[in-house]
């Protein structure tokens, strides 16, 4: 069996700046994250807000994708696998692809829409 955290995500060009924002607003401290423009503001194990640059490949997110809720899941096999399996399973409970499964460097990720056609993303990366 698997655990699924979820948090909120926040895609910003300066991340580092918009967390100190999100610390003083909560009154709680920043870690860093899985790189050097990851930042996670945590109240409590339950809630996270996770803010990031976006990967230097793509262009900016569309400001519909700059904010959404992030289902992350940790795995030993291979992400991209683990990450292709479990889009289906949410293809078959409303969820659209918004863009394919691809590997990144923190692990694997598929942006989805729900059946209301906001987004999501669901990330899969090593334990």
């Amino acid at each position: 069996m698997y655990s699924i955290e979820i948090s909120y995500i926040i895609a910003s060009q300066k991340p580092r700046e918009l967390a100190e924002f999100y610390s003083n607003v909560s009154d709680t401290s920043i870690s860093e994250g899985i790189s050097s423009t990851h930042f996670v503001i945590s109240k409590s194990h339950e809630f996270k807000i996770q803010i990031y640059c976006p990967s230097k490949n793509r262009l900016f997110l569309h400001r519909g994708m700059n904010t959404a809720v992030c289902f992350h899941r940790k795995s030993n096999l291979d992400l991209l696998e683990v990450l292709t399996e479990w889009s289906e399973s949410l293809i078959l409970l409303g969820a659209k692809v918004l863009e394919v499964p691809k590997l990144e460097s923190f692990g694997a990720e598929a942006w989805m829409l729900d059946p209301d056609l906001n987004p999501f993303l669901i990330i899969v990366s090593h334990i």
